[in-house]
């Protein structure tokens, strides 16, 4: 793909993001990185993916307390509407507070369908969490990269209120940006958070006073919210009977058993299994670990096939590279060792507490959250194993076989007409020899011989299928264009028997072509090497 980049023109590689940087002082960018070629560590870790073994089978519930979201306290924006999201939260945290106190308008109490008892938000994204009075009332999503318009129902309790007296309400709205879409274009202009008009049974209260404050209590895990004695112990039963809301886990997990699986040669890898949660953040010991978010890619019938990745025609993730259908797309999540609390080696008798804290934004199962611990090793220290052999081997070992019994039996026939010749010369029993029939065997021993001589240069189109991967390896390390010509030749000089000629002269003549545009065009050797690789994996893949 040709771009312009500041004025100047840009080699990309198909379906890869390129990182470029451009001093003043440069007259041509800086190619950062590029996705289409990875480096050899990650090449083998993909090949190697990690393994896990469950040490734990489940947490007791005696050591799992929980509480529900407390509001925001101390606003810090006050305006006369809602502020777009981004523009206050500035990607520190993805959770804005919007709070305004309403009297409750006389078409709430009204038996008039056209009022209907509603708190409506327009134009809103991406999630919606709304609270009267304190009072969760519910939780609502947008679609992807799409704003929405989210109704929320105004709770009985409330209603009664406004029957008693004209009084107000406190309105609490969480809004929570869910990222941006990563293939549409202008998305530094996307806009979150309460953007429309918001009316409540049926009244426009979008103008009045606005009190806004940025993220969540305990999202920076302060002190007060370690103190987890104050929280109600929790019980699955009951927990199913409430409705569903962000909700605070405090886990005290088993040091002891986790010091049991750790060795001073080798030392344990942990993680966390959240296959049981669905979405939101994990601390141990107050130290932010990071998101979670278990999200199981659809299953192979829905309308694509699972297959491997195919970078051919257009981008499209959901048609062309669909792995392990039906699974969560990651279930575990690193808990270092560093960040743990073990007891000493030989003191037994000190009591030592790791606290796991969970932010659940939907809905989940602490008590099935398990600790694992890594068995397979770092992808330095797996040894590499041998490539797999095509499917197709054993046709190939059985045509060599067929074709090398046909040589000897061809061989042999000669040699028996040969025989009946020399004894006939040398006047022993008249031999009566059929031309035609030894043609025919001729013929029949020059066919099966030319097919044993394709079987037997098996291993010599091996061996220059290896050459090229070599000198496919040093494509992308080309230093300057006359190397790259250099080795991009090497390259197909290998290809001998690997693949037709017709499609080695066609990619030869579209490869030449390219380079001298670049290097007339004088694009950086990086990214003319980055074009070429991908253009000459499929011969290599």
């Amino acid at each position: 793909i040709k771009i312009k980049f500041d004025g100047l023109k840009q080699q990309l590689p198909p379906w890869s993001v390129t990182l470029v940087r451009r001093n003043k002082q440069d007259k041509q960018p800086n190619v950062l990185y590029n996705t289409a070629q990875l480096s050899k560590l990650i090449k083998r870790a993909q090949r190697h993916p990690a393994r896990f073994e469950t040490i734990s089978s489940g947490l007791s519930t005696n050591n799992i307390r929980w509480q529900p979201l407390s509001q925001a306290g101390v606003p810090t924006i006050t305006a006369k509407r809602p502020v777009e999201q981004i523009s206050v939260t500035d990607d520190k945290t993805d959770y804005l507070w919007y709070r305004t106190n309403v009297s409750l308008p006389a078409e709430c109490g009204s038996l008039d369908a056209a009022h209907a008892k509603t708190l409506v938000l327009h134009d809103a994204g991406d999630v919606a969490t709304v609270y009267f009075n304190g009072e969760f009332v519910g939780m609502q999503h947008g679609q992807q990269d799409r704003l929405a318009t989210f109704t929320f129902a105004v709770p009985p309790s409330t209603l009664r209120l406004g029957k008693e007296n004209n009084t107000e309400v406190e309105i609490s709205i969480l809004s929570q940006t869910l990222g941006m879409a990563h293939n549409q274009r202008n998305m530094e202009s996307y806009s979150r958070g309460l953007l429309g008009a918001i009316t409540l049974c049926g009244r426009d209260i979008t103008k009045g006073k606005w009190e806004m404050q940025p993220g969540l209590e305990g999202e920076h895990l302060p002190a007060h919210l370690q103190d987890t004695h104050a929280w109600e112990r929790y019980d699955p039963e009951q927990q199913l009977a409430r409705p569903q809301q962000m909700r605070w886990y405090a886990i005290e997990l088993d040091s002891q058993m986790l010091a049991e699986q750790a060795s001073d040669d080798e030392p344990a890898r942990y993680a966390i299994d959240m296959a049981s949660m669905s979405k939101g953040h994990i601390w141990i010991n107050g130290v932010h670990l990071g998101r979670y978010w278990l999200r199981r890619a659809p299953a192979a019938s829905d309308y694509a096939p699972c297959r491997k990745c195919t970078y051919n025609g257009a981008f499209h993730p959901d048609r062309m590279c669909r792995q392990h259908c039906g699974e969560l797309s990651q279930r575990y999540y690193h808990l270092p060792r560093s960040y743990l609390r073990l007891p000493k080696s030989g003191d037994g008798s000190a009591r030592v507490h790791n606290m796991l804290y969970v932010l659940e934004e939907l809905d989940g199962h602490p008590e099935h959250i398990s600790i694992a611990q890594r068995i397979s090793k770092l992808p330095l220290q797996e040894p590499e194993q041998p490539r797999e052999r095509p499917r197709c081997s054993w046709l190939l070992g059985t045509l060599a076989t067929v074709c090398g019994a046909a040589v000897l039996v061809g061989a042999g026939t000669l040699l028996f007409k040969a025989l009946k010749q020399w004894r006939e010369r040398r006047g022993y029993s008249r031999i009566h020899t059929d031309d035609s029939s030894l043609a025919e065997t001729m013929r029949f021993t020059f066919v099966t011989a030319m097919l044993a001589s394709l079987v037997m240069a098996a291993p010599a189109v091996r061996r220059d299928l290896d050459g090229a991967r070599g000198a496919y390896g040093a494509i992308a390390g080309s230093a300057n264009d006359a190397a790259l010509v250099a080795n991009t030749n090497t390259f197909f000089a290998n290809l001998n028997g690997v693949a037709s000629s017709d499609d080695i002269n066609q990619s030869v003549k579209q490869v030449s072509d390219q380079i001298s545009a670049n290097h007339k065009d004088k694009v950086p050797t990086q990214l003319t090497a980055a074009w070429v690789s991908s253009v000459l994996n499929k011969y290599v893949a």
